[in-house]
Parts: C-alpha cells; structure tokens; sequence
C-alpha cells in the first residue's frame, strides 16, 4: 500500500478544507488519477497518524474511506514515512 495526502474540496458553510491522509494500492498518483476517472469513486484507508518525534508519522489505526473527485481538491503523495509498531 502507498500513502497520499487529500485534501477535501470546502465543507459545510464555514467553507474549510480538510487534509487527509489515505493509503490505497495505487502505485502512484497517476495511477490513482486514473482509477478515479475509470470507477468514479476511490475506496481505501484513512491513516490516523500523529508525530512519532523522529521526522515519521506513527500509525495509530485505519478508517475505511470512499470519496469522489467531486470531494477532491488535491491529491499529492504523502513525504512522511509511516510506520506501525510490531504487535
């Protein structure tokens, strides 16, 4: 799986965006680009991340997510290396 950043089109009448970060089996974004254009919706895993203090982001569970283009303003690939501790 390959990490990306999302950030959502404006939400709600406060108009903010939101950045998300995904995981999904697309190689790059093209790929994904390309996947979104052939399906119409991208289903993958929401990362719930935070600070691991050693320039990473630690992996703290997983969210299914489906979104459209029409959710989508930006979709760039993710520059942290994410990580999980060993269970």
């Amino acid at each position: 799986m390959n990490v990306f950043w999302l950030l959502t089109t404006a939400i709600g009448s406060n108009g903010k965006h939101y950045g998300i970060t995904f995981e999904h089996d697309a190689a790059s974004i093209d790929d994904l680009s390309a996947k979104l254009v052939a399906d119409e919706i991208i289903v993958g895993n929401q990362l719930l991340v935070t600070d691991d203090g050693r320039g990473g982001k630690l992996v703290k569970g997983r969210k299914p997510i489906a979104f459209t283009k029409l959710g989508i303003a930006a979709i760039m690939t993710y520059d942290y290396k994410c990580w999980e501790p060993e269970t």
